[in-house]
């Protein structure tokens, strides 16, 4: 087994345990049984479970946030812009499910630097949101109050699906994704030439797509 192998086996139990027990419910021991090795050798790896958790939350950001950065640069205006941020945010927590609602949900475990750092993470991630509103705001094509407090509101709308959506269920991830693409337009009364804005007539790239390139290119750069 190699080393890397087992790094990998250990951060999916961690997963697992921390998405269904939470991280305060989930002991060190609950890890080493969850990926088959011994404690002594979990402790060859880590030298705490909070190690494990700063790892999940830190990859799963760097990765959203590159992902979206690439989405952004493959979308020319700020409506098409909105649309794709939203789809991408939805497709990652319907398809890394259990470590989007870690990162979401656990990242309070934390203390001191490495939380502020996970926090600092988070809010450049944010940030993408709000400047696309603010442009969209500044030329005239999106109409709303505060463009801060309505990120909130639309990343609060797409985080859910990591607490509820089912692969098993009626509803496709893609459906999903463009009901909630449509919503987020008609909540902002986004326009395309003067008229109301609808996610259907965009031409936005395919959430996967976008998300495996920019996973590729952290890992060549990393």
């Amino acid at each position: 087994m190699s080393v890397g192998s087992t790094e990998e086996r250990i951060q999916q139990a961690s997963v697992r345990l921390f998405a269904t027990k939470g991280f305060a419910g989930t002991g060190i021991r609950d890890i080493a049984a969850e990926a088959g090795i011994s404690l002594a050798s979990l402790y060859h790896y880590i030298s705490n479970k909070e190690d494990l958790l700063v790892a999940i939350v830190e990859t799963g950001q760097r990765r959203l946030t590159a992902a979206a950065e690439l989405q952004l640069q493959r979308c020319p205006e700020p409506v098409s812009q909105l649309a794709g941020l939203v789809k991408l945010h939805v497709w990652v927590h319907g398809v890394r499910q259990q470590s989007a609602l870690v990162a979401d949900t656990e990242v309070r475990s934390l203390t001191g630097p490495r939380l502020e750092g996970m926090l600092a993470l988070r809010d450049g991630y944010q940030r993408l949101w709000r400047d696309v509103l603010d442009a969209g705001k500044e030329v005239g094509v999106m109409d709303l109050l505060n463009p801060k407090l309505t990120s909130f509101a639309l990343l609060e709308m797409c985080t859910g699906i990591s607490h509820w959506y089912s692969p098993t269920g009626e509803l496709s991830l893609d459906h999903v994704g463009d009901v909630f693409a449509d919503a987020a337009l008609g909540l902002v009364r986004a326009t395309r030439d003067g008229r109301p804005a609808r996610a259907v007539d965009l031409d936005l790239p395919e959430p996967s797509e976008v998300y495996d390139e920019a996973v590729a290119v952290l890992g060549a750069v990393s």
